[in-house]
């Protein structure tokens, strides 16, 4: 299934931008592989604002050729904008008004690459609330701001997350890369012989299950349609589903 992923720069303060919008403190070294992000993902998720000012920018007559191929790149990917307030957009884009949480896991059951979630703040608080993002790919830069638009705005529950890798690049950047741990079987309301029958074909966690079908665990000696339904529901609540 395709991943959903926060990317961003981030201040050693917590800041995505100055107070006047300013990013001139964002280091784009080659050493950080941003190309081999893009070329990891076939569409990106704007809010309103971020797209306004990023969805189509150009980079000006002085900029160097890896910054406008980088650009060039940004821009061939598929792009999305969530706004209410929006009710036109270019040929190509597509606008989302409401029903997040389903569109996007439509989306994520499509073929293709994983979704670049790129803000603003305020989407990015819509995505966490929901439990849309699959993966934090944060780079703290070694700067302090004191002010500015914060990465994280109005979150209202405790996220645990798990780390999965940490890179320390030449220009002082440090790349964190987090994901949200896994959900063990034993702590679904299941009978035990369900879980002993998820256990017996090697099932630990719920997100191993989009590799089987509804038949498949059926055929599974001890689990009946009553925990079938069970998982349904959970794995629903986290965006996993069943593979067709």
């Amino acid at each position: 299934m395709r991943k959903i992923i926060l990317d961003l720069a981030v201040t050693l303060d917590g800041f995505i931008e100055g107070l006047n919008g300013e990013v001139d403190w964002c280091i784009m070294d080659p050493d950080m592989g941003f190309d081999d992000f893009l070329n990891s993902v076939d569409t990106i998720l704007y809010g309103r604002k971020s797209y306004e000012k990023w969805g189509q920018y150009t980079p000006d007559i002085n900029a160097s050729e890896a910054e406008r191929d980088l650009w060039a790149l940004v821009h061939s990917k598929n792009k999305i904008i969530f706004s209410k307030s929006l009710k036109d957009v270019e040929l190509g884009v597509i606008l989302i008004k409401d029903n997040i949480f389903d569109e996007m896991n439509t989306l994520k059951k499509e073929q293709g690459k994983n979704l670049w979630l790129y803000g603003g703040a305020s989407l990015i608080t819509s995505f966490i609330e929901l439990g849309l993002i699959d993966e934090y790919r944060l780079s703290v830069h070694p700067v302090v701001l004191g002010a500015g638009k914060p990465l994280f705005t109005d979150v209202k529950q405790r996220i645990n997350l798990e780390l999965i890798e940490n890179k320390r690049f030449s220009s002082g950047v440090v790349q964190l890369r987090y994901q949200k741990p896994p959900i063990k079987i034993t702590t679904i309301k299941l009978s035990q012989p369900a879980i002993r029958a998820l256990h017996g074909e090697g099932i630990e966690n719920l997100e191993q299950l989009n590799q089987y079908t509804e038949k498949d665990l059926l055929s599974l000696h001890g689990f009946g349609k009553n925990g079938l339904e069970i998982l349904k529901v959970v794995m629903a609540e986290q965006g996993i589903f069943l593979k067709k």
